[in-house]
C-alpha cells in the first residue's frame, strides 16, 4: 500500500468516525428514590404495583385487590361495609397497616377499614411477614401492609376513570403525576383521588309476611371521597424532601335485615386527615439519615334512631420516625431507629380524653459476607406507661440461585401488641 492510499484510508476513517460521533443520543436523567424503610431480606415480601390496577373495576378498593392477589384473608361484611385483613388466622388488630412506613392503625379500634382505601392512590403496596413487621413497630404479630407513595421524576402520566353500574352505583377516579423543575430544582407532584357512590338500590321479595310483597332496598347507601397529594423535591443530590397529604370522607347507611320490619337504617360517618413530611439525607455513601413526621386527625360517628343511639369517637395522633444507617464496610451495616407516637382519644363511652405515649427504638446489624448470603440480627424496645419490653429478632437468607429469585430463609422474632385506647 503506497502513501497516497494510506492517506485516503485514514481520511475515510476520520470522516466515518466524525459522522457517527454526531449522532450521540442523550439519555434522560433517571432519579431513583428509596422507600422510607426497607424491609429485611429474611422476611417474605410481596410487592404489588397498585397503579396498574387503578382502572380495573374489579379492584375498586384495597380489600378486593389483596383478596385476589395475595394470601391474606379479607373479612368483609359486604360492598360498602367494613373489610379488614388478617395474616395466618390472626386478628385484624394483629396486622400493622402502614403509610410510607408509619403506622396508621386506629389507636381506638386497632384496625382500619380497607373498603375505604383506593387502590390507585398508592404507587406501590408491600405485604411483609415475620421479621420485617418488627421493623415497623409493635402489633404486627401476623405481618404488615405498607402503602407507599413514591412520585416519579421520570414518568409523567394522567389517568381518568369513570364507571357506572347497576343498582345506582358509580365511581370517578383520577391520577396525575407531573415532574417539573423550579429554579433548577427537580420536583414531582402527584394527585390520586376517588369519588364513589353506591346506592345499592335493588328489588326483592319480603318473605316476612304472606303473601310475599315486592319491595325496594333504599337504605344501603355508601359514599366515599378519597384524595392523596404528594410533593417531592430534590434540592441537592444528597437530600430528598417529601410532603404527603391524605384525606378521606366516608358516609354509609347500615340497613336492617331484609326480612325485618321497615325501619330507618343506622348511619356511620368517618372523616380523617393525615399529613406527612420528611427528609432523606445521604451525606456520603456510608451514612443515610431519614426523618419523618406524621399527624392524623379522625372523627367517627354512629347514629341509630331505632334504639336512640348517637355515639362519636375522635382521636388524633402524632408520630416521629428517625432512621440512621451506617455501612461499616462492604459486608457490615448497622441501623438505628426511633419511632415515638402520641395519641389522644375521646369517645361517648367515657368522659374526657384518654392518652397514650409510646417510645420505641430498634437496633439492627446486617452482615453480608458474599452476595448469596445475608444475616440480620437486632433488638426492638417498647415502652408505654411504666411497662418496658425488649423484643429480639433475627434471621438469614441464602439465595439458592445466583440469578433467579429462589432463596432459603430462616427467621426468629419476638413481637408484642400494645393495648388499644379504650
Amino acid at each position: 500500500m503506497n502513501k497516497a492510499s494510506s492517506a485516503l484510508l485514514i481520511l475515510a476513517l476520520v470522516v466515518f468516525c466524525s459522522s457517527h460521533a454526531q449522532h450521540v443520543s442523550e439519555l434522560d436523567e433517571i432519579i431513583i428514590l428509596d422507600s422510607v424503610q426497607s424491609p429485611l431480606s429474611s422476611s417474605y415480601v410481596q410487592t404489588i404495583d397498585s397503579l396498574s390496577y387503578s382502572g380495573d373495576y374489579k379492584y375498586d378498593n384495597l380489600a378486593s385487590l389483596l383478596a385476589s392477589k395475595t394470601s391474606l384473608y379479607i373479612k368483609s361484611a359486604g360492598p360498602g361495609l367494613l373489610a379488614t385483613p388478617t395474616f395466618r388466622g390472626g386478628d385484624a388488630n394483629h396486622t400493622s397497616v402502614l403509610w410510607n412506613g408509619m403506622k396508621i392503625n386506629s389507636p381506638m379500634l386497632g384496625s382500619i377499614d380497607f373498603n375505604t382505601i383506593n387502590v390507585g392512590s398508592f404507587d406501590q403496596i408491600q405485604i411483609l411477614t415475620s421479621t420485617s413487621s418488627n421493623i415497623y413497630g409493635s402489633g404486627g404479630l401476623g405481618g404488615a401492609i405498607n402503602l407507599n407513595n413514591r412520585p416519579s421524576f421520570n414518568k409523567p402520566y394522567s389517568e381518568v376513570t369513570i364507571q357506572t353500574g347497576s343498582f345506582g352505583n358509580s365511581m370517578f377516579s383520577v391520577g396525575v403525576n407531573a415532574p417539573f423543575k423550579l429554579g433548577g430544582i427537580p420536583f414531582s407532584f402527584s394527585v390520586h383521588g376517588q369519588r364513589k357512590r353506591m346506592k345499592n338500590k335493588f328489588s326483592y321479595l319480603n318473605n316476612k309476611t304472606l303473601p310475599y310483597s315486592a319491595e325496594v332496598m333504599n337504605d344501603a347507601d355508601f359514599r366515599i371521597d378519597n384524595m392523596i397529594y404528594s410533593l417531592v423535591a430534590l434540592p441537592s443530590d444528597k437530600i430528598v424532601l417529601t410532603f404527603n397529604y391524605w384525606t378521606t370522607d366516608v358516609d354509609r347507611s347500615i340497613p336492617n335485615p331484609i326480612s325485618a320490619p321497615k325501619q330507618h337504617a343506622a348511619n356511620q360517618s368517618d372523616t380523617s386527615y393525615r399529613f406527612q413530611v420528611g427528609m432523606d439525607w445521604h451525606p456520603n455513601q456510608a451514612l443515610t439519615v431519614k426523618q419523618f413526621f406524621t399527624y392524623e386527625w379522625n372523627v367517627n360517628q354512629y347514629q341509630d334512631s331505632n334504639i336512640n343511639l348517637i355515639n362519636s369517637n375522635r382521636y388524633y395522633s402524632q408520630q416521629s420516625l428517625t432512621v440512621i444507617g451506617y455501612r461499616l464496610n462492604k459486608s457490615l451495616e448497622g441501623k438505628l431507629q426511633t419511632n415515638n407516637s402520641w395519641s389522644e382519644a375521646k369517645s361517648g363511652n367515657y368522659n374526657g380524653y384518654q392518652h397514650q405515649f409510646i417510645i420505641s427504638s430498634l437496633f439492627a446489624l446486617i452482615y453480608q459476607p458474599f452476595h448469596r448470603l445475608r444475616l440480620e440480627l437486632g433488638m426492638r424496645s417498647e415502652s408505654v406507661l411504666k411497662q418496658f419490653q425488649a423484643l429480639p429478632f433475627g434471621g438469614f437468607t441464602f439465595r439458592l440461585h445466583q440469578k433467579k429469585e429462589c432463596s432459603f430463609n430462616r427467621i426468629c422474632v419476638q413481637n408484642s401488641k400494645i393495648s388499644n385506647i379504650e
